[in-house]
This record gives C-alpha cells, structure tokens and sequence, in this order.
C-alpha cells in the first residue's frame, strides 16, 4: 500500500489546495470469470454483503471492519457490495486484508428510460469515488434487470403443512427443467438488458479502463453472452433441491462459470409461533415450501431447524462448485454475510453479528485444501451397492507431495475402508477414485468419512445417511 499526496500551489508557493489518499498496485484480471490476480489464478470464493444498517451513517468503523475480519477469517476472498456503495472504511479494510470486493452499482431491478441520464453521472461519480481502492476488482452496472425470481408455484407447501401441485407435474418430476425455466426469465430482451444497461455499463468502462465490467447480475450464459454473469439458481430455496446441482451442471455445464443465489433463510433460535416467520423480509413463501413452521412442536425447534438446513444448502453448494474448479468454475458467491433483521436473514451472522452454525460450516467448506465426496442419498437401502466418488481439492500454488486419502463407511458394528496414495497438482481439483461398498443390512445410520493427509496438513469430512430395510424402500 502507497499513501499519495497531492497538492497545488499558487506563484508564492502557498498550498492552495491538498489530496491524499491510500492506493495499492496491483493487476486483476477475469476472463470468462477465471480471476487472476497479479498473474496468478485464483478460484474466487465469495460472499455477498448488503448494506449493514438501513441507515450507514449509524455503523461504526468498528463494525465495519469486523464485518470485512469476520469475511477475511471464513476463508473468503471476494466480497460482493450487493446493491449499494459502502461506506469508505469498508473499502480501506478490504484494501489492508487483501480482500477483492465486486461492486455493484446501487441499481436493483427494473428502470424507466428517464433513468438514463442519472445513472450515467451514478456511474462516472462511482469509479471518481473508489478507483483508487485496489480492493476493488470489478464493476457491475445492474442487478437483475428483468426482475427478482419469486419462488415457484409449483409444489408449494400450505400453512398447514399440506403440499399443494399446480401446473402439469413435469417441474415435480424433473426439478432441474424448473430451474432452467425460471433462470430463462432472465434471458429475455427487454429495455433494462438491451438497452439500459450497455448505457451504464459503457459509462463505467469510459472512466475505468483497468477493471473488469460486466452488464449485470443474476443473468446465466446464454447465446448473446456466453459467459454471461453470477447465475441465480436458488436450488434448495426457491426451487429444486441442492443436491439438483450436480445434475443441472451435468446438463447445462455454463451455469457453472460463476454461480450466485446460493443460501437460504435461517431464524435466530427463540419460541417463535406458528405464524412464523413474520419478520421484516422473511420469504414466507419459501419456508412454506421447505420449512412449515407447522411441522414443528416448537419455535425452538423449528429455528434451529432452519439454521440447520442453512448449513446443508450452503455446504452441499460449495462443494459441487468446488469439485467443478475451472472447468468451468471461476467461483461463488454465498447469499449473505450478515442479517438485517434481528429475527433472521440469509446471512450467516445474525444481525448482532454472532455465529450461526452456517459460519462454521463455510470456514470449513472454504479451507484451502479439502476432500469432498459425491453425497450419499439422505437414505439407501440395506444391500444396495454404494459409490461415493472421491476429489481431493487445492487451492494452494504448490503441490501436495505423498498424499494419503481414506475413506471408512462404519455404523453401529460394520465398516469398510479403502485408501489412495499419491500427489495433489497445485490449484486444481483432483480425481481420488471411487469408494465402493455394499450398505449392510441392518437398519442403522451410516457414517461416510473421508480423511487426506500430506506431512502435517490434515482435511477430514464426513457424510450419513440412514439405512432402511427393502422391504421398506419404494424402488
């Protein structure tokens, strides 16, 4: 970092007027969302971070700056302004901590033609007011132009627990044609895409010619872009499953490039009633899809539920990405930092800024080396063959020499294990093998573990799933 002073001087040599300011150096680069960072690759997890009070002006530097700590600490390397310009001490923060910070224009949705002129003098003041930052990585004009996604109709949960069906079925049978259908919305022309955002769009290029510019957010690939921008799935909120993922990416491999709208929902863990939830920009829809507070005896119980489900949506997530690193996988952003409202959010601090259990579960998923597995189904049947595909993942720019990967599945009084030995490249993800074994036959749970070893490093994860006898299973 560079502290750079700037001053004019009159004919007697009096300082007519001064500027200072902290810069960096640095080159980053994207091509088609392959980050680059002096040269050097780098597969960009993100995070999205809104504004942190409705009013900026009442958080301290403090605040900030633990915001931007609790990000740096979790493992995260890039840290999206959703929506709006943050206050300047988040910007210097990031600038010490080496975070990269995607900053988006404070235009959300869709806008009139006599937004034109505005924007493009929003646009000229923004590059004016953080291009000295080096934190700052990329410019996005729009968020969403062609709206927000709202959550399907289709196989909605009633209030009272009851699933509901509408439409012909095929989106119940085949939630990926779901998701594909909803994520088309935003291929569509319309003003705000064709028109209205080149306009912003060229106004940042013209007075940022270092930075990468995208046209917007929330659009996936298509024919006219190719690379497109962050795709806005929502599988496991707004529609599908998370383990959908997987199998969507198998069929439609350029969503994968750079993938947003990832997360759900979660409560602080209070007896909230059964009206719940009903705090200022609870999605009711989506937790009356996947969390009725109905099926629960209690608040407690359901809150901590929805923290629960929070881990599983965002774990499963980043480690489908993960497995896909630069093929053709650039990164994530994870829906979001911190909660607004103090009864819950997407956020994985709550509003007063402490832990939920999807903390940890990112600081885990983010490490820069773990070993993954391909999940098991939440149940398999007593004698059905099991394979668990194995990917030891690097984010380190040097290689593991003398790997050692173990799988064990056990329960209560059987296991099997298996092992691999060899070296990890550097920054990739690595193809392990395939753990094969027959689930036994007594009713149980099953433990999948996976450990990785390579002199002190150490990276250990676990899946389960539940045993049911055949007699029981539907198949």
């Amino acid at each position: 970092m560079y502290d750079v002073s700037v001053a004019v001087r009159d004919e007697d040599g009096q300082v007519s007027d001064r500027r200072e300011w902290r810069t960096g150096l640095r080159k980053v680069t994207t091509e088609d969302f392959i980050w680059r960072v002096n040269g050097r690759r780098l597969f960009a997890k993100g995070i999205v971070a809104g504004p942190s009070h409705r009013f900026l002006n009442q958080v301290t530097a403090a605040e900030l700056n633990q915001d931007m700590q609790a990000v740096r600490d979790a493992g995260i390397d890039l840290v999206r302004l959703y929506g709006h310009i943050g206050r300047e001490e988040t910007y210097r923060e990031a600038d010490r901590l080496g975070l990269l910070i995607w900053q988006d224009l404070p235009l959300v949705g869709r806008y009139s033609s006599k937004a034109r002129s505005a924007t493009r003098t929003l646009a000229r003041a923004a590059v004016d007011h953080l291009g000295h930052h080096p934190s700052v990585g990329l410019w996005c004009a729009h968020c969403e132009p062609n709206g927000h996604r709202q959550p399907t109709a289709a196989n909605q949960t009633a209030t009272d627990g009851t699933a509901t069906r509408t439409g012909s079925g095929l989106v119940e049978r085949w939630p990926t044609l779901n998701a594909a259908r909803q994520v088309g919305t935003h291929l569509l022309p319309s003003w705000n895409r064709s028109v209205f955002d080149p306009i912003v769009a060229r106004e940042l290029r013209n007075g940022d010619k270092t930075r990468r510019v995208i046209h917007r957010s929330g659009s996936p690939p298509g024919p006219a872009a190719p690379t497109g921008s962050d795709a806005h799935l929502w599988l496991g909120w707004h529609t599908g499953e998370a383990d959908n993922l997987s199998l969507l990416m198998r069929r439609w491999p350029r969503l994968g490039v750079f993938l947003g709208g990832i997360g759900s929902q979660s409560a602080v863990v209070e007896d909230w009633d059964r009206q719940a939830p009903n705090w200022p920009g609870a999605q009711a829809d989506a937790f009356a899809r996947y969390l009725p507070r109905t099926a629960y005896a209690s608040g407690e119980a359901w809150a901590m539920a929805t923290q629960s489900y929070q881990s599983d949506v965002i774990r499963t997530h980043i480690e489908a990405i993960r497995r896909l690193k630069y093929r053709p996988a650039g990164g994530f952003l994870i829906s979001a930092l911190a909660d607004v409202s103090p009864g819950g959010g997407f956020g994985v601090l709550q509003a007063d800024r402490s832990q939920k259990p999807a903390y940890n579960v990112l600081v885990d998923a983010c490490r820069p080396v773990i070993v993954v597995g391909e999940p098991p189904p939440p149940v398999v049947v007593a004698g059905q063959e099991l394979v668990i595909g194995v990917h030891a993942i690097s984010d380190l720019q040097t290689a593991l020499p003398s790997v050692r990967v173990t799988g064990r599945a056990h329960g209560h009084s059987w296991s099997q294990e298996v092992a691999w030995e060899g070296d990890v490249p550097a920054d990739t993800c690595q193809w392990i093998g395939e753990f094969r074994f027959t689930v036994p036959d007594t009713p149980q749970q099953l433990h999948i573990d996976l450990e990785l070893v390579s002199g002190e490093l150490v990276a250990t994860n676990r899946y389960s799933t539940v045993v049911i006898p055949e007699s029981e299973s539907l198949g």
